[in-house]
């Protein structure tokens, strides 16, 4: 019986041939910064404190999106906002916001959000923010630190209550994944207003983590438990990374 991997795998490489012979472009991220404000033990990104690098001015980055929004046609095209912690570059999320005819989804570790960017998403419902959790408090906070879970819990509120749409990023591992494919998690994000979560695939950066990687025993449990859960939460979006690209 082939493997649930090898099965995604044989359609990565049907695409990729595909995309040979008509190649087109389908998803898009644009990297901000690799500065964080936090200091998640499992990121595979180098955030490291005082780290000096070379960004973008806010000038190029507006001529990138100009550029994307007139050679592409943006109902096929996906786009993302990512780091580090994208948040970071305010300057250029008042820019996207700008950008009424696009969708942002901004993937934020979802702590540094204030009164001032609650009142640019109300403005620029095209601000899309995508906030990262672990599962319970326990489990958010023995991941990204002490405090994440509520701070997390707090903005979805604040968000919530603007009526404002948000998203959840989760970090699938061996531990957790019993515990974020649950009705019980999943209401806990919906009843404040979540309207998609995306599993990614736990990816190790030391020898000491490769435990917490999920292999095809996994794969295969959480395909079958999101078929489920779309049952019980019919109005939120779920997908999972890789597989639904």
């Amino acid at each position: 019986m082939r493997t649930v991997k090898q099965r995604h795998m044989d359609q990565l490489a049907a695409h990729v041939r595909g995309l040979y012979r008509e190649p087109q472009l389908r998803q898009l991220f644009l990297e901000l910064t690799l500065q964080c404000n936090e200091r998640c033990f499992h990121c595979g990104s180098s955030c490291a404190p005082g780290r000096r690098e070379d960004l973008l001015s806010l000038e190029e980055y507006r001529a990138i999106l100009e550029q994307v929004k007139e050679d592409f046609d943006l109902t096929r095209l996906q786009l993302g906002i990512t780091g580090g912690e994208p948040l970071l570059r305010r300057d250029i999320m008042e820019a996207a916001g700008k950008k009424p005819g696009i969708l942002f989804p901004i993937f934020t570790n979802g702590t540094y959000m204030d009164e001032r960017y609650f009142t640019l998403f109300d403005k620029c419902r095209n601000l899309f923010p995508v906030m990262s959790i672990e599962g319970d408090q326990e489990t958010t906070d023995a991941r990204r630190g002490d405090g994440i879970y509520d701070k997390l819990i707090a903005n979805m509120d604040a968000l919530h209550e603007r009526n404002l749409l948000f998203g959840a990023s989760v970090t699938v591992t061996t531990e957790n994944i019993r515990e974020v494919t649950s009705p019980e998690f999943l209401k806990v994000l919906t009843g404040r207003g979540c309207k998609l979560v995306i599993y990614v695939e736990f990816v190790p950066v030391t020898d000491e983590a490769r435990h917490l990687a999920p292999g095809d025993a996994e794969r295969a449990y959480l395909m079958s438990a999101m078929d489920e859960l779309r049952e019980v939460v019919p109005d939120t979006i779920l997908l999972s990374f890789p597989g639904d690209e």
